[in-house]
């Protein structure tokens, strides 16, 4: 073969490595011409003379050798080129090749950011994830997550090279402006979420940089959204366990074998269930069975007859549902017991109000008739000079009023709370004044036994109700002891400690009746309970005994023996009260009073009491007749009944109140309390009915005694 520069190329350019360049290629065209270099000139690729032509982009050459031949020439252009695009073909595969390499890295960390955004709880996590993920894509030094808006903000998360996420303060992030950073907005098709991605790049981003950021920021908005929506359904399933705890109504969810899969804590509180699954009572079972087989998605609920549960009668409404695409079923129980009983009481409630009204009506109109009895037993008491045996008799029928006064307390207590006054009163004088009462309540053939204290026994309670919580033991006794036998009343002082100072008052009541079993004494104290029967007691008296020991701040025990007597033992707070000093008020030689009563009997006995003390009286039947008297103005003192028809005592106070505000108002009354004068003058008194003559011309006298 002839040595000549074509054949020098074909075996140097078989020597050229894997990696050759452009260089080596016109390297191993140069040195083909050795000894004497071959001669290349540049050309213009339009000149006629241009002999080969070095690849697309490679210079335009000429051989200006007149060694080489044209043909040479032509084939040594074509094998150079050939060559020379072989360079550039490897050079862009390989190009290509780290191209691709870079892309999948980058999509392999995003798809990485993507499992741990959507696995993180937090959305501390996400963006954690977020911002890991953005700085491996882009090989950037610094990335920002920041959160401006939503359920999560204000968070921000700082990524740096060589350094592990931080959590920073929103407030100092701002998002990255320039030629050389990346600056993507999250979340702004989500409204409860929005922020941005702040890259730092150091190199002018690319479309395909843009293009990946677009991937990130969408991975932040939809993790961000998901994460929102699970803890909302997290915290809705909360809410709803909490519900499913927390409601009345037991629910139970059981095959169709009746095996109890599922119930809440009212379920088992119901059925005595020790946990989540339990066994089904036998007589509830039997009434369900029936609902089971035809459950559907809904079924109106049921009154189940009263039922045996666990040893105790309750009454129950059900109502079952099937559950979609289970082969379960869903039991509702409302337990009606209670309400049926509280739906009772307040019937019984109802209906004591109602008696209370009826009573108040009754127990006004009994007490202008005991007013009656009263001033007329007292007016008789001085005619009948030294006839003993009739002044015992007028004694029992004051003593009888007392008694029947007791009774319209209690009527007027049935129905309505009642605010009692408390003052001072001293027990033993109070049990003193009630002992005549007593002794006839419980009759001859008991004996009374009276063992008071010498000392002072006072205490802060209600005198009226004290002497009530009297009588109503003393009747209890004498039925306990079927009117034979004996009753004890003492009182004594106990001390609290070795200095000798009464603290309580001790009052202590013991019959020798039949006594109570625990049954009965358990529940003694109970209102509406009595052993009497219908028609013999109300159960009321114990209940207010109770209530008024408890208002005086004292405590009431009691032990009972069947066969061997009950002794009711009160304790009531030791008060030390220094006797008021009241001067002697003497009574008007003169006055003009006018008397205001409906009841005409109750009107004449004030007026006759009135005029036998010497003073003048002007009477009338009504409020409104009273206001139309021409000698208001030469009035001393105003007399008048509380509850009257047209025009009440309290009413007609507060129009004189306005005409006459000097004019002393004595209202009386059978049913009012003292939270009836509230708003009125100081001038306006009350005296409950019934009252005797001298208690009334007392309060009379008291009341002209202020006006001098």
């Amino acid at each position: 073969m002839t040595d000549t520069v074509l054949t020098r190329y074909a075996t140097l350019r078989a020597t050229l490595p894997t990696r050759a360049t452009h260089d080596d290629v016109l390297d191993c065209l140069h040195r083909s011409g050795a000894p004497d270099r071959l001669i290349l000139r540049d050309v213009d690729t339009a000149a006629p003379d241009a002999h080969i032509r070095l690849g697309p982009d490679g210079p335009a050459l000429a051989i200006a050798d007149p060694r080489v031949s044209p043909a040479d020439a032509q084939i040594l252009g074509a094998l150079v080129s050939a060559d020379l695009e072989m360079v550039r073909l490897r050079e862009h595969s390989r190009h290509s090749l780290r191209q691709s390499q870079r892309v999948a890295r980058q999509l392999h960390q995003i798809v990485t950011a993507a499992l741990n955004a959507t696995s993180a709880t937090t959305a501390t996590g996400v963006l954690t994830a977020v911002a890991r993920a953005a700085r491996g894509v882009f090989d950037a030094e610094t990335v920002h997550a920041v959160v401006v808006s939503g359920p999560s903000a204000p968070l921000a998360i700082a990524v740096s090279r060589g350094q592990l996420p931080v959590r920073i303060d929103p407030t100092m992030v701002a998002p990255l402006a320039g030629e050389t950073s990346l600056v993507g907005a999250f979340g702004n098709d989500v409204a409860t979420v929005e922020g941005h991605l702040a890259i730092s790049l150091g190199r002018n981003p690319t479309d395909d940089d843009r293009e990946l950021l677009r991937l990130l920021t969408s991975l932040a908005t939809s993790t961000l959204a998901s994460l929102a929506l699970m803890v909302s359904v997290r915290e809705a399933d909360v809410r709803l366990r909490q519900l499913v705890d927390a409601t009345p109504v037991a629910l139970i969810e059981s095959t169709i074998e009746e095996d109890v899969v599922w119930s809440n804590p009212t379920a088992q509180s119901l059925l005595h269930w020790s946990s989540e699954q339990g066994t089904w009572p036998p007589a509830l079972l039997e009434a369900l069975r029936p609902l089971w087989a035809n459950a559907s998605d809904h079924t109106a609920a049921v009154e189940l007859p009263p039922l045996d549960i666990n040893g105790q009668s309750r009454l129950l409404n059900a109502s079952v549902a099937a559950l979609p695409d289970s082969p379960r079923v869903l039991t509702v129980l409302d337990d009606l017991t209670d309400q049926r009983a509280l739906r009772d009481e307040v019937r019984l409630a109802q209906g004591l109000g109602i008696k209370g009204e009826v009573a108040s009506a009754i127990a006004h109109d009994f007490n202008n008739l005991l007013t009656l009895v009263s001033g007329y037993c007292e007016l008789l008491t001085p005619q009948l000079g030294d006839d003993q045996t009739a002044r015992d008799l007028v004694g029992s029928i004051a003593a009888t009023v007392v008694r029947a006064a007791t009774l319209t307390a209690q009527l007027q207590s049935i129905g309505r709370p009642t605010t009692p006054d408390f003052t001072a009163l001293d027990i033993n004088n109070a049990v003193r004044a009630t002992a005549d009462v007593l002794e006839r309540v419980v009759g001859n053939d008991v004996t009374m036994t009276l063992s008071l204290e010498a000392a002072p026994a006072t205490t802060r309670t209600n005198p009226d109700l004290f002497e009530q919580m009297l009588v109503n033991l003393a009747v209890n006794a004498r039925d306990a002891m079927a009117g034979v036998g004996s009753l004890l009343i003492a009182t004594d002082l106990e001390t609290e400690d070795a200095r000798g100072e009464g603290t309580y008052v001790r009052l202590r009541v013991s019959d020798s009746g039949c006594g109570m079993d625990e049954t009965t004494l358990a529940k003694c104290f109970d209102p509406l309970f009595t052993t009497k029967g219908p028609l013999k007691g109300t159960g009321m008296g114990l209940a207010g005994v109770r209530r008024l020991v408890e208002e005086s701040h004292g405590t009431v025990a009691v032990a009972s023996v069947p066969g061997a007597g009950t002794t009711f033992t009160f304790r009531f707070p030791l008060v030390h009260v220094e006797p008021p000093v009241t001067p002697r008020r003497e009574a008007r030689r003169s006055a003009t009073i006018a008397v205001v009563d409906d009841d005409d009997a109750v009107r004449q006995l004030m007026v006759q009491v009135l005029r036998r003390s010497g003073y003048e009286v002007l009477a009338f039947s009504s409020g409104v007749d009273a206001l139309e008297c021409p000698l208001l103005d030469q009035l001393d003192l105003l007399v008048s009944d509380v509850v009257m028809p047209e025009l009440s005592g309290p009413e007609l106070a507060r129009r004189l109140m306005v005409s006459h505000p000097a004019l002393p108002i004595l209202l009386v009354s059978g049913t009012a309390t003292p939270a009836s004068l509230d708003g009125l003058s100081p001038l306006v008194t009350l005296l409950s009915k019934p009252f005797r003559p001298s208690l009334f011309m007392d309060e009379v006298n008291a009341r002209l005694s202020e006006r001098r």
